[in-house]
């Protein structure tokens, strides 16, 4: 067994040392560090017998450096860090197991030291945005200028590995946003993308569907009739009348947004009416219309 190496000075200790704090033999605190101040001879360690944050003085006490080690499955007590990880609280899990919170405290602070995802577990069952690392800051800038450069999103069907790696990284950032546990520096920071929340295939679709109303809204203004899907000329006729036909039936059905039946009704008024009657059509229904004139004309 590697045996405790004493700290004679706060410039041997690093940040996530684990430490033992003794006077006179007897054990005060044990933990890990959590910050040095070298100048003044204090540090901040995580106590693992009662979960708080301690200050220590190197002058007043004998430290040990411990040596970092699994912990045993029993002591670190699976129930309490499978409690842990689904987002409940020492004080909940304490309360549950029947446990004294100080012992809970220190199977959590055991567990921690050996598994790193633990607390990001706990933190986004909890509903606590986990803070974001310096890797996924450098991915949101890179998928950033990447939007602002190509004019798209990247692709996980892409060649190009690193744009795969992208979209997959979009990709979660999309579900903890809609969990609520998006960080808040990824959340402002993507912000300046106003429908990267949204699947690139219906941000294309909506591009596609603007295109093709701007195309009709111009070849109505070359002063033509409304297009047709059946019986038309041109293949840009057919194309804008199977589209047009496409956009009143989903309006039937219910299927199309009222955002885009506004924006349809703005541009091209009379578009669910289509073309007018044919003049056959019109001379019937003239026809009909003076048989009930003079049917209404005609005294009892």
């Amino acid at each position: 067994m590697t045996a405790h190496a004493v700290v004679r000075s706060c410039s041997e200790l690093s940040v996530g040392d684990h430490v033992e704090a003794q006077r006179d033999g007897r054990v005060l605190h044990r933990g890990r560090v959590l910050a040095v101040v070298p100048a003044l001879e204090l540090f901040w360690i995580s106590d693992a017998r009662t979960g708080t944050r301690q200050l220590l003085d190197l002058e007043m006490l004998s430290v040990l450096r411990c040596p970092v080690r699994a912990v045993p499955e029993a002591e670190a007590n699976p129930v309490s860090v499978l409690l842990c990880r689904n987002g409940l609280s020492g004080k909940k899990i304490a309360e549950l197991t029947g446990a004294p919170q100080p012992t809970v405290s220190h199977h959590l602070s055991a567990a921690w030291s050996v598994d790193r995802e633990l607390k990001t577990d706990h933190e986004a069952a909890a509903g606590k945005p986990a803070p974001p690392s310096l890797p996924g800051i450098i991915r949101m800038h890179h998928v950033i200028l990447m939007v602002q450069e190509t004019g798209r999103y990247p692709s996980r069907h892409s060649d190009d590995a690193s744009e795969r790696k992208l979209a997959a990284w979009l990709r979660r950032r999309r579900r903890d946003a809609r969990a609520g546990i998006l960080a808040p520096e990824l959340r402002d920071g993507l912000a300046v993308l106003p429908d990267w929340q949204r699947k690139p295939r219906d941000v294309a679709g909506d591009a596609i569907w603007r295109d093709q109303l701007a195309a009709l809204v111009a070849y109505r203004l070359g002063g033509n009739d409304w297009p047709r899907r059946k019986a038309a000329d041109t293949e840009q006729e057919y194309e804008l009348g199977f589209w047009l036909h496409t956009q009143r039936f989903k309006l039937r059905r219910g299927k199309l947004s009222s955002e885009k039946a506004e924006e349809l009704d703005a541009a091209l008024p009379g578009w669910l009416a289509g073309r007018k009657r044919g003049k056959k059509a019109q001379l019937s229904l003239n026809r009909s219309t003076r048989v009930q004139c003079d049917r209404d004309e005609t005294p009892e």
